[in-house]
């Protein structure tokens, strides 16, 4: 179904490890897999700029679990400075990503709107489907149960107009509550704009 996966991680939520099982995720017909992590600006001083130094010891991280690329595949790992929110939607575009797999921390609404989510604003504010696993199971996984599930990767699929919109506060989004509670991976196809 889709070919060009951009999986989006910040080391915490697990999805670094799937660097690792390249050759299960081509297996299931994905030719392009682009890895990205996003390093905040360094914020020591007065001027903020980019952290050379953490760019490299992430995009050494990354590098060192790709063992085996499978010919026909194309594997990039892209490392980039600034806020995941403007770094995910430019790197999708520029390698025509048909799904972005990110990570989303169990929450409810309230905790979501107080702190944030990456996942929900790209939910609410861009077209390309998202695959949205929970970190607490990803970073679980032995590498045995991993591979079962990068071979057979099973969803729940919704789609919703008020994701994470303030009018979800009296009246619940079915889809919200999903993205936001369910322990199995959530599909989420945003509505055409």
């Amino acid at each position: 179904m889709f070919q060009r996966c951009l999986i989006c991680t910040n080391f915490a939520d697990g999805l670094y490890r799937l660097v690792e099982f390249v050759p299960s995720l081509a297996a299931n017909g994905i030719q392009t897999i682009i890895f990205l992590h996003s390093v905040p600006l360094w914020e020591e001083g007065e001027i903020p700029r980019i952290d050379e130094e953490r760019i490299t010891r992430a995009r050494d991280r990354l590098q060192a679990g790709l063992k085996t690329i499978p010919e026909g595949v194309e594997v990039h790992i892209e490392v980039l400075s600034g806020r995941p929110l403007d770094n995910i939607p430019k790197v999708a575009k520029r390698y025509e990503a048909d799904v972005i797999l990110t990570g989303m921390e169990s929450r409810n609404f309230l905790q979501e709107k107080l702190f944030g989510s990456t996942t929900a604003e790209l939910a609410r504010n861009y077209t390309t489907p998202l695959l949205i696993l929970r970190p607490q199971l990803v970073s679980t996984y032995t590498c045995e149960e991993l591979e079962l599930r990068v071979f057979d990767i099973s969803a729940i699929a919704v789609s919703s107009e008020t994701i994470g919109s303030i009018i979800e506060l009296p009246i619940r989004s079915f889809a919200g509550e999903l993205m936001r509670r369910s322990w199995h991976p959530v599909l989420f196809f945003p509505p055409p704009s």
